[in-house]
């Protein structure tokens, strides 16, 4: 099996995204769900029913706890990277977070968090599949909740 690492983690993080997108688009081509663009219009929450409500309080709960993790993870790790460039007077490195795990809180609904760690402390900002994989992962998320919409799910 092939290990995530620093010099894959783009393309494993890609590769996921684009599956999802595959098996929606599978399961609205093919399978059991049919899309109904008329299920998208909504003008306030108090127009969804109770369960649709109660999903979108999860996701919210989902966010915030993704979110808080992925900021203060980011926040962490770019403590332990300014301390490990001051190693000439160090005896020994810290750990730091893994990339993937980073990527996977912002995968997960951290993405406001770790969007909000990355501006604030200026933390992986130069790292191109960071930068654009925040706002992949917003696209995801929004298109899974407009699936998720127009398949009557919400």
């Amino acid at each position: 099996m092939v290990k995530v690492n620093k010099q894959n983690v783009a393309g494993w993080f890609l590769g996921l995204i684009v599956l999802v997108a595959a098996v929606l688009a599978l399961m609205a081509l093919y399978g059991p769900v049919h899309l109904e663009a008329s299920r998208l219009s909504f003008t306030s929450l108090s127009q969804l029913d109770a369960r649709s409500r109660q999903i979108l309080l999860y996701i919210g709960y989902d966010a915030a706890v993704f979110s808080t993790l992925a900021f203060v993870h980011y926040a962490i790790d770019k403590g332990i990277a300014v301390r490990n460039g001051k190693r000439s007077r160090l005896k020994r490195e810290w750990r730091r977070t893994p990339e993937a795990v980073l990527l996977a809180e912002s995968l997960l609904g951290g993405v406001v968090g770790a969007s909000l760690s990355m501006l604030i402390f200026h933390h992986k900002v130069h790292t191109w599949y960071f930068v654009w994989g925040q706002v992949a992962f917003s696209l995801l998320h929004v298109a899974l909740l407009a699936y998720a919409r127009a398949a009557g799910w919400l």
